[in-house]
């Protein structure tokens, strides 16, 4: 059961309390489990006083739950107190806190744009020297060069240029000859010790001697343009050197300037047999301007003797030191 007191009530509680009235204080005691319930006025409840020594003022209903303190006035008017009576102003920062422990790492975030180009580098150091590049084409054949000084040694060429014919007769004596000089030749040349030209028909033919010297060495080859069939009979191929003065149509043969051309011709001969040779030790003195020309003849050396027609290339050279 609940007791209520009217303001009358509360007055005179208030002069006990005071000491206005020189008596004890007034002692309300609610029956068990009740409390006290102080009204302003007939309806309207003040202040209540709950079992276990809680205190209520239902003026402050409207307040969240501990949310605001209550205050009180300078006549001790108790209610919610004013945000600024409670909320001094902001005081200096404290000082700063030790610095925490480092969190984990965040995700990556989004690549940026690209910056602009900063400026060249310095050059760095030169490599190492790559590898060899594959060889390139073979540029144009260049432009002929001067001729050079004579040297030392000397070769004198000697060439037919077409297929000549080397005829044997009968017993031998008879046999042709054919005279190559530079790129040309003259055939059916009888034979003879000499052979005197004219102007007319050997013009082309000798080779001059550029310069003083000895004639050391020569070298001849003769390949057959046609086949032969010498069943029984060889036939050796020869190149003689002959010589005349720069102003001499009488060429005579130098002694020992023979070459025999190998192997010789046997049995059935291809086209395009070679038979070649050299010669060396030679000791033959020359001088400016002295004319030169290769003697070639056949002749049968072994065997049945023959009439044969030995046709093909003559071609020479005379090495001069």
């Amino acid at each position: 059961m609940k007791n209520y007191f009217t303001p009358n009530a509360i007055l005179l509680a208030a002069l006990i309390s005071s000491g206005a009235w020189a008596a004890q204080d007034v002692v309300i005691a609610p029956a068990p489990g009740g409390g006290v319930t102080i009204n302003s006025d007939a309806t309207t409840p003040a202040i209540k006083v709950l079992p276990g020594q809680q205190v209520q003022l239902p003026g402050l209903v409207s307040a969240a739950t501990y949310a605001s303190p209550v205050c009180h006035d300078a006549t001790g008017l108790m209610g919610q107190c004013d945000p600024s009576a409670v909320m001094g102003a902001t005081g200096p920062a404290g000082p700063a806190g030790t610095a925490g422990s480092a969190g984990p790492r965040g995700q990556d975030g989004a690549a940026g744009s690209v910056g602009p180009t900063g400026p060249n580098g310095t050059a760095g150091p030169t490599g190492a020297t790559g590898a060899n590049g594959a060889t390139g084409a073979t540029g144009a054949t260049g432009a002929t060069g001067a001729n050079g000084a004579v040297g030392a040694g000397t070769i004198v060429p000697f060439s037919s240029n077409t297929s000549i014919a080397l005829k044997t007769v009968l017993g031998g004596f008879q046999n042709t000859r054919v005279v190559v000089g530079s790129s040309s030749s003259f055939s059916d040349i009888p034979a003879s010790p000499s052979i005197e030209s004219d102007a007319t028909a050997f013009a082309a033919i000798p080779r001059v001697t550029p310069r003083a010297g000895t004639i050391r060495s020569i070298s001849a080859l003769f390949s057959t343009s046609t086949s032969l069939s010498l069943i029984g009979s060889t036939v050796v191929v020869q190149a003689q050197l002959y010589k005349s003065s720069s102003t001499g149509n009488v060429f005579t043969p130098i002694l020992g300037a023979i070459v025999r051309l190998s192997p010789g011709l046997t049995g059935i001969v291809p086209v395009g047999h070679v038979m070649q040779s050299t010669a060396s030790d030679w000791n033959v003195s020359v001088v400016p301007g002295d004319r030169l020309m290769l003697v070639f003849k056949a002749d049968v050396v072994a065997g049945l003797d023959t009439s044969v027609t030995v046709n093909g290339h003559a071609s020479a050279s005379v090495g001069i030191d």
